[in-house]
């Protein structure tokens, strides 16, 4: 079946074809309308493709894109863009480019601490806590273009995401000289990082192009959106789409506002894209609660949403149906129950997999694990590191990352209820198989890994934590019912709202869907450890 495009298409490309020189045209797009589909299809009427320029998010949707794209034209990601120019200046001066090396910044920053250890005399604790601090605060001087010696510009960066750091010192002081470092080794090594940062502040040729065409730009920080806008020739134009509404990256320090803030920075024109593809009417309905303005494509069917009860979860769930959550722990019971019924279940996310590695073995280190109940080791670290943070930072900002940490304690205790592990190895296998990104019959997914993907059916575990009620920043109520909105608009078929039998907002007993053949009552299978310094088991936050 050849392409038909929407009325809001037909606008899109129009405005193309009569871009005027120096112009841009940011469109507005909604869950499930076919932005990529648009921008690939907007492609093929570009008079001169070798001219031409799509940025996609990543380098397996780069990859996927040049199939489609007219002979001559790229897809490329914004880090492979600016490695060109990296690379470019390098040959020009008669070198070779540097070599990459993603833990550039930690290996500097433990440089710079052994160095001057001898007079900041730091205990273990601390070391590394400084340690950390420093590689977030060069993520945030480098992603926002902070000037590390504007500490009222820090400080707001800090304030702004929550950032968990102590005092500025030694750490800014850290980050100042490491930031001198990471340039002086710029000739020889970088970090992706640097890929998009050293072109911008050294000023470095970037290939302008007549069109570029961006895609996910509700997903740029503060400094891809600045190189992005380098791109474009003097003469050319520019097309940014994405959903204002799906901007979910404010821990990676990108804006909420970023549509916008492209559309006011390029006196950018601004289109529509709102018929939704995906989604029934009755789920398009749920979304416009939220936000108005999607619609629902012609013949659309009327869907269906059916609250359950969590532990019917696996009698009713399908292979290639998805399992999604505001939160990490509630996934584990469920992906350990699946796969005990035989099923191939995992949970995306090797990163998130990772830092619960690394928290094991930090309460490892700490705090003796008795493997035949660890969820006392697991206390104990939450009680012991709730302490110190509610010391540090005023009470809400405390709770929230009390919160945080906690849906990792869940994501540990309810982990080893799943495997009975007697070992940090044994546990550190379990994660890194429940964490894998392999294919999956089943996928189980936090709402930010989920962004993007879809399923006939979509079963939403614990929704009283969407929006999450610990978001107090105004920017995190924003991407709270960012949040809520993507959960809602994953279905093509059937949403299924799976609570706990004593969560808050769950619906009267006569409304719950129950499987026939189920008995009327049922021992729920989420696990939570519960601390004394935490009044409300409500994680918050991860991604």
């Amino acid at each position: 079946m050849s392409f038909q495009p929407s009325k809001y298409q037909k606008e899109v490309f129009s405005w193309m074809e009569s871009a005027k020189p120096g112009s841009s045209l940011v469109v507005m797009a909604g869950p499930g309308t076919g932005k990529t589909t648009t921008l690939t299809q907007a492609s093929l009427k570009i008079d001169n493709p070798k001219d031409a320029i799509f940025v996609a998010f990543n380098k397996h949707i780069a990859e996927e894109l040049s199939q489609k794209l007219p002979r001559g034209m790229q897809a490329r990601t914004l880090h492979s863009l600016g490695f060109e120019a990296v690379r470019e200046a390098a040959t020009m001066s008669g070198r070779k480019p540097p070599k990459i090396d993603g833990y550039l910044h930690g290996k500097l920053a433990k440089e710079w601490l052994t160095e001057n250890n001898y007079k900041l005399d730091l205990d273990r604790e601390r070391w590394f806590e400084v340690l950390g601090e420093i590689k977030e605060l060069i993520n945030l001087c480098q992603l926002c273009l902070i000037d590390p010696y504007d500490e009222d510009a820090v400080w707001d960066g800090i304030d702004h995401y929550g950032l968990e750091i102590r005092t500025l010192e030694p750490a800014i002081d850290g980050v100042r000289d490491v930031l001198s470092r990471i340039k002086r080794e710029s000739k020889k090594v970088i970090s992706y990082n640097e890929m998009i940062w050293l072109p911008i502040i050294d000023n470095l040729p970037i290939k302008k192009y007549g069109a570029v065409l961006a895609d996910e730009s509700q997903d740029f920080n503060f400094l891809q959106q600045t190189f992005v806008k380098k791109l474009r020739k003097q003469d050319g134009y520019s097309v940014f789409i994405g959903d204002e509404h799906q901007a979910i990256y404010g821990f990676a320090f990108a804006s909420t506002n970023g549509m916008r803030e492209l559309a006011t920075d390029t006196k950018a024109d601004i289109l529509p894209l709102s018929i939704c593809y995906r989604c029934p009417t009755s789920h398009v309905a749920l979304a416009n609660e939220i936000y108005p303005g999607l619609e629902a494509r012609p013949s659309a069917p009327d869907g269906d949403e059916r609250h359950v009860y969590d532990f019917d979860v696996s009698e009713i769930i399908q292979p290639g149906d998805l399992v999604i959550c505001r939160v990490n722990a509630p996934l584990i019971p469920l992906c350990f129950s699946l796969i005990k019924d035989g099923i191939n279940a995992q949970i995306k996310g090797r990163d998130i997999g990772k830092q619960l590695i690394k928290d094991l073995k930090a309460i490892d280190k700490k705090h003796y694990i008795d493997w035949l109940n660890p969820k006392e080791a697991f206390k104990a670290y939450l009680n012991a590191q709730a302490a110190i943070i509610s010391g540090l930072f005023d009470e809400d900002e405390a709770a929230a990352k009390v919160e945080r940490l906690t849906d990792k304690i869940d994501c540990l205790g309810a982990i080893w209820d799943g495997s009975q592990c007697d070992s940090v190895g044994c546990m550190e296998r379990t994660i890194e198989n429940l964490f894998s990104d392999k294919e999956a019959t089943i996928w189980l997914s936090t709402i930010h890994k989920a962004k993007g993907l879809e399923a006939d059916n979509v079963f939403i575990l614990k929704p009283s934590v969407m929006p999450h009620p610990m978001a107090k920043r105004s920017w995190e109520k924003v991407q709270e019912a960012n949040m809520k909105y993507i959960a809602l608009t994953r279905a093509m078929e059937t949403l299924y709202f799976c609570w706990e039998e004593d969560e808050d907002g769950r619906p009267a007993d006569e409304e719950m869907y129950r499987p026939d053949g189920l008995d009327s009552h049922h021992e729920g299978v989420t696990i939570s450890v519960q601390a004394e310094v935490v009044t409300e088991q409500l994680p918050l936050l991860t991604a």
